[in-house]
């Protein structure tokens, strides 16, 4: 949901930004701000306490979210996307999360990046997971749910935010061609078996299907 208005960064709802269940941390403007889960919508905010917010790392948080931020509003839907930096007890934390809801084509789809950075000197270890879910439900219920761990990498210290988003990317971009072919293949094998074993609910449901694979 939109952040501040200081601030174009998004407040992502996260662990990572959990201040309590209903009190959220956006680093960027170092605020806490209120989220009503009913409605969706973010609400009064506040200065962040120097526990909540550390600045061990700032300017390398600093440097990461604008890189990042950057980079999510190129290859993101800028409405249903936003990223975070947050410090931990070890280094920093980087998150991605993007969702779409097509309620009219009876789909949505959630895409969470998480990444773990850990500075050693002049090097970061950099570890992250991405997970992708994608829900279909027009006279039926089908899902698809994937979890990716990317091995740990050593990033250099110098430019390294730089570094870190063209890592993501390329991470990103593999895992996207992955699913194109994957599907590629599916079309003409598993969805034809899975739609055989569906209930048939008529001419129409069936050629909505094929239209969709």
């Amino acid at each position: 949901t939109d952040g501040p208005a200081s601030s174009k960064e998004k407040l992502v709802i996260c662990p990572e930004t959990e201040v309590d269940p209903h009190n959220y941390l956006h680093p960027s403007s170092g605020q806490v701000v209120a989220f009503d889960h009913v409605t969706g919508k973010a609400g009064a905010a506040r200065d962040a306490t120097a526990e909540e917010n550390p600045s061990k790392l700032k300017d390398k948080r600093t440097a990461l979210q604008a890189a990042l931020t950057e980079y999510v509003e190129k290859n993101y839907d800028s409405k249903g996307a936003g990223c975070v930096v947050t410090e931990t007890s070890t280094g920093l934390s980087a998150i991605i999360s993007a969702q779409v809801i097509k309620y009219s084509a009876y789909w949505s789809g959630r895409w969470k990046s998480e990444w773990t950075i850990q500075f050693n000197g002049k090097k970061a270890k950099v570890e992250g997971t991405i997970s992708v879910m994608a829900h279909y439900y027009e006279k039926g219920n089908v899902q698809m749910h994937n979890v990716k761990d990317v091995a740990a990498v050593d990033i250099g210290d110098a430019s390294f935010a730089k570094k870190f988003v063209a890592h993501v990317k390329k991470t990103e971009d593999a895992l996207q061609d992955e699913y194109q072919r994957m599907y590629t293949s599916m079309k003409d094998t598993t969805f034809k078996e899975l739609r055989r074993m569906l209930p048939i609910t008529g001419e129409i449901g069936r050629a909505s299907c094929r239209e969709r694979v």
